[in-house]
């Protein structure tokens, strides 16, 4: 039988898990609504508190068009000047329409940050916070 400070840590273990489940199940309705152009920190959060009313939100929703041109945009796409479609940025005709595009010269800033460093960084932040929540938990539980 477990007493006192065993029931604490015992409490405290199923907390943790439960955050980490949490957390893990946010990603679901983030994903989802990311790839239908919507922020996926706002939705991971939004999923982490409400993970059930998020997750059949994210499924209604409708594709943000800007932001999946947005996200296009990021990924190594542009604009077909004829037909607005996203075609990659070395095609010299466009899949869609057919035309001619021309050389595309891109003024990008060696040291601005790629798509993928971004998430990588907000996945990295999202971690930080989440272990600083488990180390200061258990310490403000027990005061």
């Amino acid at each position: 039988m477990i007493t006192g400070l065993g029931v604490i840590f015992e409490l405290i273990l199923i907390f943790i898990v439960l955050l980490l489940t949490a957390a893990v199940l946010a990603c679901l309705p983030a994903v989802i609504a990311k790839n239908k152009g919507r922020n996926f920190v706002f939705w991971w959060l939004y999923g982490f508190l409400i993970f059930p009313v998020a997750l059949i939100h994210s499924l209604a929703i409708s594709p943000n068009i800007e932001g999946l041109e947005k996200q296009a945009l990021e990924s190594g796409k542009r604009k077909c000047p004829s037909c607005a479609e996203m075609v990659k940025f070395e095609a010299k005709i466009c899949k869609h329409c057919g035309s001619d595009l021309e050389p595309y010269v891109a003024e990008v800033d060696p040291d601005a940050p790629t798509a993928a460093e971004k998430a990588i960084i907000k996945i990295f932040v999202i971690s930080v916070l989440i272990v600083l929540a488990l180390i200061w938990l258990p310490e403000l539980l027990l005061t």
